[in-house]
């Protein structure tokens, strides 16, 4: 089983980030730990969504506080979100729709190896417009 042990490392400084990628590694380890013991499509398929539809939550997060933060490579970032979700999505529809078991193993290879790289490289290069944008919000709730 290769689950992600989760590391300070992964942190950008941004608690409500941290927290959403925390729980997207949670989710995942869920979706290697049932793999593991072979439990059915009708457990993984469920799993498998709950993970897709979570990372698509915190894409809107992300990309509302990179706008907030002023990140002039914002579509960089939301182009990497975008073709993980369309590869994600065809996944997933395969999965759905085919009986091969073979499909939930490269589904979660794929998550696996976004959310390593997503944790360790993509986040990092905007990790400060991420802090900006979120003390931006932070300002704005505070004025309202």
């Amino acid at each position: 089983m290769n689950t992600i042990q989760w590391e300070s490392t992964f942190e950008i400084g941004v608690s409500s980030v941290d927290k959403q990628h925390k729980a997207l590694v949670n989710l995942l380890n869920g979706l290697e730990v049932a793999m593991s013991y072979g439990d059915s499509r009708q457990v993984l398929g469920p799993l498998l969504e709950q993970f897709l539809d979570y990372a698509q939550r915190h894409f809107e997060v992300e990309r509302a506080l990179l706008v907030a933060g002023a990140c002039p490579e914002i579509e960089v970032h939301q182009l990497a979100h975008h073709s993980f979700a369309v590869k994600a999505r065809q996944l997933h529809h395969r999965f759905q729709f085919e009986a091969d078991f073979l499909i939930s193993v490269e589904a979660v290879r794929l998550l696996r190896d976004w959310l390593n790289h997503h944790l360790a490289v993509e986040s990092c290069p905007f990790a400060r417009f991420l802090k900006v944008g979120a003390q931006m919000r932070a300002g704005d709730n505070e004025s309202s």
